[in-house]
């Protein structure tokens, strides 16, 4: 689908028809399936992504596929793998050991909620772009 087609249905200018009808009502349906990045930016893999968080956080690799409530570390994990490895949530999900996509979003949401309360986390957050932006790929 193209971008005019969404930029003008977006704000109903136009309505789709034929696959990019489609595309749309399953992306409305599973919002954690779409993936709207461009494709033109290497992506790292995910194995790269988990290595630089951990190092980041000082921590195992492990302890992003542990179950723990309210785990910031899986968190910054979640983010980076859709941010830096190109994932979709469902994808990123895999990768984690989580069940669905959705979770994943939760989990974004919280590393969110976590950066704008508390400076720490900003500076982890900085610290893991500044690594994962100087790596060539």
């Amino acid at each position: 689908m193209s971008e005019n087609t969404l930029r003008n249905w977006e704000p109903g200018r136009r309505k789709p028809t034929g696959p990019a009808k489609v595309l749309i009502e399953v992306a409305a349906r599973h919002p954690e399936d779409v993936a709207l990045r461009r494709r033109a930016t290497p992506r790292l893999s995910s194995k790269e992504v988990l290595s630089a968080v951990a190092a980041v956080l000082g921590v195992r690799e492990p302890v992003f596929r542990t179950r723990s409530r309210d785990s910031l570390p899986r968190a910054l994990a979640a983010w980076a793998l859709v941010r830096y490895a190109g994932l979709n949530q469902r994808e990123a999900a895999g990768v984690l050991g989580l069940g669905t996509g959705a979770a994943v979003s939760q989990l974004v949401a919280r590393w969110r909620q976590a950066v704008a309360a508390e400076a720490q986390w900003r500076t982890v957050g900085s610290e893991l772009d500044s690594k994962l932006s100087g790596v060539k790929l």
